[in-house]
């Protein structure tokens, strides 16, 4: 994460506060900055609606900012889309002038340039679990357990070390 390479002026742009996968995106963010010794400065936290639009929009507001961050977070992969998008029409280079990691692990991003620093699911075990948990409801079993999985960082190059 940008945390190993001395970023201290974190942004998020986080997903609709309304659901409950974007509200525990934000809360992990918030606490693996305060984990670090980072203090949450709320000009950095901006909400998106988890589509591309919003990510551009979200992007934008922060980079137009006087101090602006030296990283950011994108709660998902379609607003890393439009934070890229304004990030090469503004003519910010990734990871030089700003470092990204997004939530989410597309099978392209890996390909585009440079290759996005993620967080992914597994989410091959979250569809087996899924479908697990399905089957037995159809056979009459009312499972009330809620499955956790653990997410991965995979670091690739659009984080770097900031000079600051």
């Amino acid at each position: 994460m940008p945390f190993d390479l001395n970023h201290r002026q974190i942004a998020t742009i986080a997903g609709p506060q309304h659901l409950s996968n974007a509200r525990g995106r934000l809360a992990g963010f918030q606490k693996a900055l305060r984990k670090s010794g980072i203090a949450v400065d709320e000009r950095f936290v901006r909400f998106g609606n988890f589509n591309q639009d919003s990510g551009y929009d979200a992007a934008k507001k922060l980079l137009s900012q006087k101090h602006r961050p030296t990283a950011i977070f994108s709660a998902n992969i379609e607003m890393t889309v439009g934070l890229v998008d304004y990030i090469r029409e503004a003519g910010i280079a990734i990871p030089a002038d700003l470092s990204i990691v997004s939530f989410d692990d597309a099978f392209w991003v890996r390909y585009i340039d440079p290759p996005l620093t993620v967080i992914a699911q597994p989410m091959e075990r979250m569809g087996k679990c899924a479908m697990e948990f399905l089957l037995a409801r159809l056979r009459g079993a009312r499972p009330t357990q809620t499955q956790v999985f653990a997410p991965e960082l995979i670091v690739r190059d659009s984080t770097a070390a900031t000079a600051a």
